[in-house]
């Protein structure tokens, strides 16, 4: 992988006023793009990032084994009422991932990003995303308008590169599951929620494209306009709504649930499949890294199982007094990270080395005995990258990188680049996304 990409970077120096003619190009057709995050076009780096066979191949086992790790964690949560009093969920919250699903697949969605050393292959797992998982649109976008570049060219000379597809073959899975719904109908007419001011409506008008492509009667919809009679819940035309396609997170349901209530009252009924269900929040939450260290989940694993938590699961701890040596996790703030258990895109989050040792203190002082963890932080690996977003003749430099893992229905599907030049790789932490692509010999 690091030959890969060392080749690319070469590529790159040797024909650099070809790249710099074809990076501007790139990010021009980024700019019309749907790319969109918070209604900003999503930055993205000049070189993708090339993942071999081989590599890729590690990569899906790993997948397969994280996703059994999570689907007994959450069958365990199910099934024992000792065990749900580790996760400390409402009562409410914990009646709704209790509620009837109707089919088999526990986790339908999910993404694992993960710290991925590209010299040694060795890893650690930053989160787990489940329900509101996004950026398959993103991950396509940004493959389209690599795929032109000088140097992408040159490169598919000497190999045979993939760009990973992820948004029709989630459909295909999202299909797949509801034909296992106990309450499933010939034609399903399915229904896109979010919460309007939270979602990514770019991402969810190209998955209304492709259903409507394939043949399904699909709508957006906002989830606090649904409308339930008891029988059916119904989008607010009045369409009877079959299968719905959870984008809304579960913190922001929980956060508005007196305006969600036709939804929740269809889901306890299920009077609605649900994809993904509730459920999926047990590995969803940050505290799920607290909870895998535990003898108590140690015990539900195989030995091969319980050798992945030890190797790639970082050290996390509840951030509560009493929990932790306060003076010399604040002396030594480059090794830590501190992460509210329940937001995404990076909110709220303290991580010491973007941080003065003032800002640190007062990052622990605010999240102290609340809902946070604090988790070792893993130091990202690097490479050198190009950045026309910013300058049309840009120089190199050096960037962090995560990589995800999509996995859907327990499958590796494709992966997922990022990059940034602070511990903060996120879009809202000024990061960068970059192409995937899968690398072959030619015959």
């Amino acid at each position: 992988m690091q030959n890969l990409n060392n080749e690319y970077k070469n590529i790159v120096q040797d024909r650099f006023e070809e790249s710099v003619v074809s990076g501007n190009e790139m990010w021009s057709l980024m700019k019309r793009s749907t790319a969109i995050y918070e209604n900003s076009i999503v930055e993205s780096l000049y070189m993708p990032k090339l993942f071999s066979k081989y590599v890729y191949k590690r990569l899906k086992k790993s997948a397969k084994i994280i996703y059994r790790i999570l689907a007994k964690v959450t069958q365990e949560y199910l099934d024992n009422p000792e065990y749900r009093k580790h996760f400390e969920y409402s009562k409410e919250l914990e009646n709704l991932i209790l509620a009837d699903v109707g089919y088999p697949c526990m986790i339908p969605i999910l993404r694992a990003d993960i710290f991925l050393n590209e010299e040694n292959l060795t890893f650690k797992i930053c989160e787990f995303n489940t329900d509101g998982t996004s950026g398959m649109n993103e991950v396509r976008e940004i493959a389209n308008a690599a795929k032109n570049t000088d140097a992408y060219l040159q490169m598919k000379k000497r190999y045979k590169l993939k760009r990973f597809e992820l948004m029709k073959s989630w459909i295909r899975e999202f299909m797949k599951i509801y034909r296992t719904y106990n309450k499933r109908v010939k034609h399903p007419h399915i229904a896109i929620v979010d919460f309007t001011e939270y979602g990514f409506t770019s991402e969810f008008i190209e998955f209304e494209k492709l259903f409507l492509k394939a043949g399904y009667s699909v709508s957006i919809c906002e989830i606090r306009d649904l409308t339930y009679d008891g029988n059916s819940l119904k989008t607010p035309e009045g369409k009877k709504i079959d299968v719905i396609y959870r984008r809304a997170v579960t913190g922001d349901v929980m956060e508005n649930i007196d305006e969600v209530q036709p939804f929740i009252q269809a889901v306890k009924d299920n009077n609605v499949c649900l994809i993904g269900h509730f459920r999926t929040q047990v590995a969803h939450n940050k505290i799920i890294f607290e909870i895998l260290n535990r003898p108590e989940t140690l015990s539900l694993l195989t030995t091969k199982e319980q050798y992945f938590i030890k190797n790639h699961i970082p050290k996390t701890y509840l951030l509560r007094s009493g929990n932790f040596d306060m003076d010399e996790i604040s002396k030594n703030k480059d090794k830590w990270i501190i992460k509210p258990s329940d937001l995404y895109a990076s909110k709220g989050v303290f991580i010491g080395v973007d941080l003065t040792d003032e800002e640190w203190v007062k990052g622990i002082e605010e999240s102290l005995d609340k809902d946070y963890i604090l988790q070792e932080y893993c130091v990202p690996y690097r490479s050198e990258n190009l950045d026309f977003t910013t300058a049309e003749n840009p120089n190199f430099k050096m960037y962090n990188n995560t990589t995800g893992l999509f996995i859907y229905g327990g499958e590796l599907k494709g992966l997922y680049s990022r990059a940034g030049l602070k511990g903060d790789v996120s879009a809202r932490g000024g990061g960068y996304s970059m192409a995937s692509i899968l690398v072959a010999n030619k015959v």
